[in-house]
């Protein structure tokens, strides 16, 4: 199985990021400031190597949806629940 997603040209996946990790920045800050500010700590202050941790956890893990993973990987960076 492929992932759709990683089929995407590489521009709009790209918009995609920014959009999908400052939305959930945003969310997650409005009840918990320290969270919202690790998730786009996460993502906007290393865009280049989050992308590629992404898109490789993406391809090993096709069988999970691209927001699935993200979310895996935010709690395990930021702490778990992400929204209390």
């Amino acid at each position: 199985m492929q992932s759709k997603f990683l089929a995407l040209d590489d521009a709009k996946r790209q918009w995609w990021y920014e959009g999908a990790f400052r939305m959930l920045a945003h969310a997650i800050a409005a009840s918990d400031k320290k969270k919202g500010d690790c998730v786009a700590d996460w993502y906007l202050k290393d865009r280049s190597n989050k992308r590629a941790l992404i898109e490789a956890e993406i391809a090993r893990n096709p069988q999970y949806g691209e927001t699935t993973i993200i979310l895996s990987l935010l709690e395990q960076a930021c702490g778990r629940p992400l929204i209390p």
